[in-house]
Parts: C-alpha cells; structure tokens; sequence
C-alpha cells in the first residue's frame, strides 16, 4: 500500500549523527538517560547515552528525538532559556544549542580525554563544566572558550552548582565537596580531607548561598545551612548508591538512586519518605519544575512523572524493557521477538506496536523461526521448544528431552528442523513432534545452526566449534580452525557454498568475521573493526549483509563481505539478532528492550543535489496527483528528529490507513499512498509530531 522515500538534508558543517535505525521499543527510546532539566512547567531537555537528546513542550507528556550532535554519551544538560542550553559528556565534549536544540553545535573544550560530569551556567554567557582527574571549565562567553580553572588528578568531580556569578560548589569522588566565592579562581576544600570515609558524592544542589545538600554512595546525603562551613548527616534510610538531588525550595525536595530509589522530604530533609515506581529500572536523575510537578529519568530511557508530590509516578516511556534475543519476520509487517522472561512479542504492523503473547513457559528464550505467517518454533533454556500454528497466539510445549540450554532453532519447512545448544544437537523430521538427539559429542555450547537446503548444514559453537554435515545431521565434520582463542556466535548461508560466521577473537579481543566460498572448506577471516563480540549475522543476497554485536555495533557490507562500515545505531545496547526481510527493511533486537528498525538498509541517504540547509518549519505539502487514480505522493518536512505518525482518514472520519508511524531524523520525505482498494471519494491525510499537527484533503476520482 506505500513506498517510502526518505530524502535527508544534512547540513554538512554541523557534524550531526543521523542514524537510520529507529527506535521501535522503548519508546520514545532505550538509552539511560542521564540528566534532565525544565526551564518552565511545559519545556525540557534530557540526555543520555550515545548522545541522546530528548525534548518536550508538553510538560513530558510527549518526548521528541532532537538530532544527535555526537555519539558520546551526555551526562549532563543546563538550558537558561528556551532556546540556549550546553550538553556535556564522555571524551570532553561539550555542545551548544542556541534555538531550543534545533541544532547543536560542538565547541571546544581543550580536553579530550576526561569525561565531564556536569554542566552548569548561571547566564547567557557565564558556566563551569567538572569531570575526571578534577577538571574545572570556565566559559564566559557563552562557551566559545573554556579555560582550565583546575587539573588536580587527586580526585574526581561528578557535579557543579552555582548560585550566582561568583558562589559555587563541586561535588566528587572521597566525598569532596569543594566551593568558590570569587568565580573559580580559588577553590577551597569543604569536605574530602577529614576522614569521613571512601564515599563518594555524585550531586549537589544549594537553593541559596547557604543552603544546600550533597548526596552519594551508600545512601550518603549531607546538608548544610551555612554556606558548606559545616555539613552534617541527614538519615536516608537506604544503603544505595543515590544519583540526583533537588530542591524546589528551602523545604521540599527530591532525590532518586538505586535500586529504584526516589526520596522526598517537606522539612529541609530533616526526614526523607521513600516513593515509589513499580518498576526494576534504576534512576539516575531527578529536577523539578515546581512544588507540585517533578520529572525523573533513568535507565532502559525511563521517563516518570509525579504531579501529585510523588503519591503517585506515571510513566513516559512505552514498552519493555525485557532484553531480547532473536526476532522472526515473515513479511514487511508480520513478526516475533523472543524474550528472557519466556514470552514472545508480536507485531503485525511492521513494528508500530508490539503485543506480549504468553508461551506457557518461564525460561529464556533465545531463539525463534517461523516458516509462515501461522507456524513457527521458539527455542530457549532448560531444552525448551515451543510450537506455534496460529502465529503465535497459543503455544504448544514439545518434548526436547534434555534438560541442556538450547541456543538456536533452524527450519527449512513445515516438518524439517534442527535445535542446537549445550552439547546437544537436536533434530526433527515431523514439525516437533518428536526430536532426536543426533549424538554429537561435544563439551561445547552449540550457539548457532544453519541448514542451506535438507542436507548441507553448519553448527558453530564455543572454543573454535565449526561442524558441518552434508547428510541431513547424521554426521557431522569439523571444519574448525587451527585456534582456540575466539568464540562464535552465529552462521549464515546464502546458499550451500558461501557463507559467513561470527564471533570474538580474544587474543586481539576484537570481533572476528569468518567467510566460505566452497561450503566451509576453507575460512577467510576479514577485518571486522569491531572491539567487541559479534552475535548475529544475516545477508539478503551474496554481495549485502549486516552484523550486529556489542555496544550497539552494527556492521554493514555491500560487497560479500569483504568490507564492512559501521552503522549508527544510536545505542550503546548490546544487539543480539538482526533481520532482514528485503535489501532495505530490517529489525535489530537486543538487551533491556531493543528494538530497532531501518527502512533503507540502514544507511543514510543525502539528496542528490547538494544543500546546505535543514528545512527551517514543519511541513505537510498537498498530496500530488489531485485528484489522483490509484496512487498519489504526500510530501512532509521534520526541522528536527520527530516521532512522526501519518494517517488516512474517510470523509466520515474513519481510520482508513497508518502510513507511518516511527522515529525519524530532520529531513524532506515523500509516501506513496495507493488507494486501489477503495472506492472514489474525498479522503484526509492527517500528520502529528511532538510540535506539529495538521490535515489536508485530498481526491481520490476513479
């Protein structure tokens, strides 16, 4: 029914990361988010991992994805206004926002190395930024320069606070609290020298010059009422590692931790209340906007609000946060992911929405195929093997008969398949019902199986493991290489004589990438550039194909394999599966809820013609033919990353058709919408981002 064109327009002087993979599950995304920060009741900024941005102007009710100007992670933000705001974060970075996060522009910060902790300016043009190894930076004007105010490699600085232009604290490692009353000329240690114990300090707030809290390992908050001359104790009630605080006023304040730890006090702190949100997911951050309404953030891109005083935290954030293992596509819009938990998430619109089916077991699953739309098989722990004929809506048990862990299930029809596991190779000639033991004699953990048609089929494993069999399983050879330093992870044939393998090769501790061309005979190791483990591997034809591992890495190549370039995935998650159904559309499936989707191959496409410019307004353009027979191209412009949803609409205001629905970096894109099917009439086209709604009419005239 639609074809997507994707035209992106890149400012090239901006350096901006445009990842085409978006986020399908959590929503709006996945990263830990770090620090968030209101500049009145309804505007906000928050930062995460793999430079993530995050902005609302609904008060949190809705957050959009601004365009990533690193891939750094961001560990603090500080806006003054609704349109200037800093990010800081790993190897020093700092970056400038000037219209409300638009566009950011990195600016130096004479460090490279050091991470910075935190960012806080007390104007337009006056901030500090500390870090690793004690680094203090000082701007005074708007951050075009940074200058060192100290190096000191004793200790280490994780917060900065400032109540004017000259009076100031930080906050670090051994619970140093240090402060300044000149701008940050002179330091002078408050806290840190006097043997209060190896806690270290993690935030730091003062309402007023003299009124202020500090807070850290072990359930550590200390107070102070007279300009950090003295601090003392205050009784937390937790033995955790506690993230963020802040106040409203001199009375109520906030701070959140671990595990799931969020505090509130009405009396200066004299007694903390612990609340709570149902969830596992660990805080990191909290600010407040007012005395009534107060946003939090944290890991797996938690996002909680409280308008009550925290009575009550209603979440921001849609979807799981259960890590995933494989995923299943049988078209553009039907498919499965496997979760730890033992259930089994389905779509059926091409990952717009994700619905959790019970399986009936509690084991991890880690592998899943279908061989159509209605009949698949999930593999996971404790030798489970589970069956489905109605696409997933009822499971049916089968007996493995082994109790071994079973990593990878592999079909190639109806009633043909193999399981593969700790030391166990499994196979079936009759849809499940039964499943024979085909004797391989191995120690190893079998990660991964593979057949190229009923007789030719891989299994690599653990410690060097690569097993052939040209006779359906009944024996099996080794095609093993001379070492015993890497691990594999997965296989993939295109066909019975070229394939590829993955893995880590511990003894340069780099992801290691393996290719055939005469059925396993022979391997090639090819240079994978990836520094970490590498588990899944799919190709779409002999010369296309893409790799996913740790840290987010996704690998691509365009010639078989023997160049690979990394793709941005716009997460530092682990990526466990990866999936294609065509050169262009594909899924990637990985730790604490990921999921990812591409609609071009994961690539990023800039317009032929070259320009220099964003579009500057949200655009929805008139559909073109109109009147139009059977199809017609709707036009739309994004000044910036929006979660962006397009629907149809009959004269009657019924749903006709969702075009899009997903994640989508600043850009010009153009849908096709085929009316084939429907009769003639006046029809709408309806678009909605975080900042932009509106409706056009248009004629379809058979």
């Amino acid at each position: 029914m639609k074809k997507i064109l994707f035209t992106l327009i890149v400012p090239f002087y901006s350096g901006f990361v445009f990842p085409q993979w978006f986020w399908q599950n959590p929503l709006p995304q996945g990263n830990v988010l770090n620090s968030v920060k209101f500049i009145n009741a309804s505007t906000g900024w928050a930062v995460g991992e793999a430079g993530t941005i995050l902005k609302t102007t609904d008060s949190g009710e809705n957050w959009q994805i601004q365009s990533r100007p690193t891939i750094n992670d961001l560990h603090s933000v500080d806006f003054i206004n609704d349109f200037m705001g800093w990010a800081v974060g790993d190897s020093g970075i700092i970056v400038k926002t000037s219209d409300g996060g638009l566009n950011w522009i990195s600016q130096l910060s004479g460090i490279t190395s050091d991470l910075l902790f935190s960012v806080d300016f007390i104007n337009q043009k006056t901030g500090w930024a500390v870090g690793f190894y004690g680094t203090i930076l000082k701007t005074n004007d708007g951050g075009t320069n940074w200058i060192i105010q100290s190096n000191n490699n004793d200790y280490w600085l994780t917060s900065v606070h400032f109540v004017n232009q000259v009076t100031g604290w930080a906050a670090g490692l051994s619970e140093r609290i240090i402060k300044t009353t000149d701008g940050g000329m002179n330091w002078i240690s408050q806290l840190g020298d006097s043997g209060w114990g190896a806690s270290d300090f993690y935030s730091i707030y003062f309402v007023d010059q003299n009124t202020g809290w500090a807070v850290g390992d072990g359930g550590k908050i200390v107070m102070t009422t007279n300009g950090g001359f003295n601090w003392t104790n205050q009784t937390s009630g937790i033995g955790s590692v506690l993230h963020s605080v802040h106040f409203v006023d001199q009375n109520i304040g906030w701070i959140v931790g671990e595990p799931n730890t969020i505090l509130r006090t009405t009396n200066k702190g004299i007694d903390w209340v612990r609340q709570f949100y149902s969830t596992d997911i660990y805080l990191q951050s909290v600010y407040s906007i007012n005395s009534d309404t107060s946003m939090a953030v944290g890991r797996n891109g938690l996002i909680i609000k409280t308008t009550d005083g925290g009575v009550n935290w209603i979440s921001k954030s849609n979807g799981t946060s259960i890590s995933l293992f494989s995923v299943y596509f049988t078209d553009q819009n039907t498919g499965w992911v496997t979760c730890y938990d033992g259930n089994v998430l389905k779509t059926t619109n091409g990952g717009m929405d994700w619905d959790k089916l019970t399986t009936g077991t509690n084991n991890w699953l880690t592998s899943v195929y279908f061989v159509n739309s209605n009949t698949g098989w999930a593999a996971g722990w404790n030798g489970t093997i589970i069956k489905t004929k109605d696409g997933g809506e009822n499971w049916i048990s089968q007996s493995s008969g082994t109790g071994f862990d079973l990593w990878s299930i592999h079909f190639i029809n109806p009633d043909t398949g193999w399981a593969v596991g700790e030391q166990i190779v499994l196979k079936t000639t009759n849809g499940g019902r039964n499943w024979i033991n085909q004797a391989v004699v191995s120690n190893t953990r079998f990660t991964s199986v593979y057949f190229a048609n009923q007789s030719d089929g891989w299994i690599v494993g653990l410690f060097n493991t690569i097993l052939k069999t040209t006779d359906g399983g009944e024996n099996w050879i080794s095609q093993s290489l001379q070492t015993f330093d890497i691990d594999l992870s997965s296989v993939f044939f295109i066909d019975q004589y070229t394939g590829w393998i993955v893995g880590i090769d511990y003894s340069s501790w780099s992801g290691i990438i393996l290719k055939t061309t005469n059925e396993g005979v022979s391997w090639v190791s090819k240079p994978s550039g990836a520094p970490n483990y590498l588990f899944s591997v799919f190709f779409t034809s002999q010369s296309i194909g893409w790799i996913v591992g740790g840290f987010g890495t996704i690998l691509n190549t365009v010639d078989g394999g023997e160049n690979w370039t990394t793709q941005s995935s716009g997460t530092n998650n682990g990526l466990n599966c990866v999936r294609f159904i065509d050169q262009n559309t594909g899924w990637v499936v990985g730790w604490l809820g990921t999921i990812l989707k591409t609609t071009n191959g994961g690539i990023t496409f800039v317009e032929e013609e070259e320009i220099n410019e964003m579009p500057t307004d949200f655009t929805l353009s008139q559909n073109y033919p109109n009147p139009f027979n059977p199809s017609t191209k709707i036009q739309y412009s994004l000044p910036q990353s929006s979660n962006v949803i397009i629907k149809i609409y009959d004269i009657l205001g019924n749903e006709i058709e969702t075009l899009i629905k997903e994640e989508q970096p600043a850009g010009t894109y153009e849908v096709t919408w085929n009316a084939a099917n429907l009769p003639s009439g006046i029809y709408f086209y309806h678009i909605k981002t975080g900042y932009f709604i509106e409706t056009k009419k248009m004629i379809l005239l058979k």
